[in-house]
């Protein structure tokens, strides 16, 4: 009778391919588009970033971001549409449940352009810091009073997280 032997090195290189060619396409590294839109975010944090170096320096003042728009749903759809739904607590009682808004990606899906607000102070061009699948860091300068920033600029960072 004829044995069979198989050499270590062959049924290594063997397997390897095999589990190679078995990858799931979920390896991908995923867009932007596909990132935005994986699922509705929610308000996490927003800071003041006054030297502009990506940091934020000190949280936006609670006054300028009201409780009720924290608790808000903001849903990106593929076709450059989205909702904000206002979640559980309504800044004001006739407003509807949801509003619609439309997005639009620029520089190769690094800046997003909102033409009305999704929050407080994020509408026109918006440029995205980090985006992963659980967590999105945008920022925009705004006007600041002189006492904060001497050029009487700074930006705003907000997180949004899933």
């Amino acid at each position: 009778m004829k044995k069979w032997f198989l050499h270590p090195a062959l049924i290594l290189v063997t397997g390897s391919l095999c589990l190679n060619s078995c990858k799931k396409d979920d390896d991908k590294a995923k867009t932007n588009t596909e990132k935005i839109t994986l699922a509705a975010w929610k308000y996490d944090k927003a800071e003041v970033d006054i030297n502009k170096d990506g940091t934020g320096d000190f949280p936006v003042p609670e006054s300028e971001i009201e409780p009720c728009e924290k608790d808000n749903l903001i849903t990106f759809k593929a076709n450059n549409t989205g909702t904000v739904d206002e979640g559980p607590t309504k800044c004001d009682a006739s407003d509807p449940q949801s509003m619609p808004f439309i997005w639009t990606f620029k520089t190769d899906e690094t800046v997003i352009n909102f033409p009305t607000a999704i929050v407080t102070g994020v509408d026109g061009d918006v440029t995205i810091v980090s985006l992963t699948e659980a967590s999105m860091v945008l920022k925009r300068e705004v006007d600041v009073p002189v006492l904060i920033s001497p050029s009487g600029k700074a930006n705003i960072i907000l997180t949004l997280k899933h």
